[in-house]
């Protein structure tokens, strides 16, 4: 089986009574973003990373696309916060709680404090400085100050999204149970349409795969996304039915946030897949992609800038409805006029709309499932906020 990134997987969950006073330690409340970090830190899946970057690490990320360890890291993974929040020293061991209540979670110990230049690290990390970018904005709405150190998980929150959330030591223990060696991942966030399904399937053939690795994510989303619930039901609609005969899939929900990072977030989520056990992974059309900032293409060239990095990525171009092939390809002879788009956006216009999906769009089984969705709770199909 494929090696976590760095060679070594880390596992910094460990039992709250090996920390002496915990209850004396100075406390931190972090948002719940950042909590969903310090799980993924601790489980191993942001392998050889082991806690919150501090200055130099994060410069080489940006400027290099490396660890201080020397291995590819494309996307800064850092403890924000402003100055009224910092309530210990370097050195310390800090608590860290939820926003609400009061119970401690995690630990971090801190190994540095700085201010950093917010306007500086936006142009290296996102391209712009624009405030409409959306991961500009968000960066810009953290702290001055970022507090490095490596961290320590007790247990995971009550917040957590549990559902089809595996680790990378459980994935990669089915893998190894079943004897699968080469594994596809795929990265989604959105309901299964039939521009997915064939962009797997190719995906599984070009490679002889073993099994397809479907990793939705399931963190927090955008108003009227799909919610988690409905794309897991949606992907197991497709397993139940052996869509993906004579490949097996298994569903491993990844449990995080968007960084609006474009093309680094892209390398990100690839490394994330490759810790968690994949060996290959799908990198779509302006994957990751935001709004226009970046090119289409940006998520694949990007790739080829940092070079190997263990999991292999299988790029793919958009794929269409073509009407008189009557079927979903890449290309094919037809003129560009019979060629329709695929999306989810279409799908949730749809629904919205109180208009049948169309049969080139989804599957009618999953086309059932979000009618029923729609007619018994539609609150249950898409996020609120």
């Amino acid at each position: 089986m494929i090696e976590p990134h760095g060679g070594v997987l880390v596992q910094n969950v460990i039992d709250r009574n090996s920390v002496l006073n915990l209850d004396k330690l100075p406390k931190l409340r972090i948002s719940s973003q950042t909590m969903l970090d310090v799980v993924q830190i601790a489980e191993g899946t942001y392998s050889p990373i082991d806690g919150f970057m501090d200055y130099k690490e994060l410069m080489l990320v940006l400027d290099k696309y490396k660890l201080k360890n020397g291995a590819v890291w494309t996307l800064p993974i850092l403890l924000q916060l402003i100055k009224k929040e910092i309530n210990f020293k370097k050195g310390d061991k800090v608590a860290l709680l939820e926003k609400i209540g009061n119970k401690i979670y995690g630990m971090i110990d801190v190994s540095e404090i700085k201010k950093i230049d917010k306007k500086e690290i936006a142009q290296k990390w996102f391209g712009t400085t624009d405030q409409s970018h959306p991961g500009v904005a968000n960066f810009n709405q953290k702290g001055d100050y970022i507090v490095a150190g490596q961290v320590f998980l007790f247990e995971r929150p009550n917040s957590y999204a549990e559902f089809y959330s595996l680790t990378p030591k459980q994935s990669r223990e089915i893998f190894k149970n079943f004897g699968w060696q080469k594994i596809v991942g795929f990265h989604t966030r959105n309901v299964i349409h039939r521009g997915h399904e064939f962009i797997q399937k190719e995906a599984l053939k070009k490679v002889g795969a073993d099994a397809l690795f479907i990793s939705p994510v399931i963190g927090p989303k955008k108003k009227d996304d799909f919610t988690a619930q409905v794309i897991i039901k949606a992907y197991e609609e497709m397993i139940k039915n052996n869509f993906y005969d004579p490949y097996p899939a298994i569903i491993g929900a990844f449990t995080t946030y968007s960084r609006y990072s474009g093309p680094r977030e892209a390398v990100f989520t690839a490394l994330c897949r490759k810790n968690l056990g994949c060996s290959y992974f799908v990198v779509g059309r302006d994957h990751t992609g935001v709004g226009n900032f970046y090119k289409p293409d940006a998520s694949h060239k990007i790739f080829e800038k940092v070079g190997d990095i263990g999991i292999k990525p299988l790029m793919f171009d958009k794929a269409d409805f073509c009407k008189e092939c009557k079927e979903v390809n890449f290309e094919c002879s037809h003129k560009e006029d019979s060629k329709i788009s695929i999306s989810g956006t279409k799908a949730r216009t749809c629904l919205l709309a109180g208009e049948k999906i169309p049969d080139y769009l989804m599957r009618p089984e999953i086309v059932g499932m979000l009618e029923d969705f729609y007619k018994k709770d539609k609150s249950k199909l898409f996020e609120k906020e």
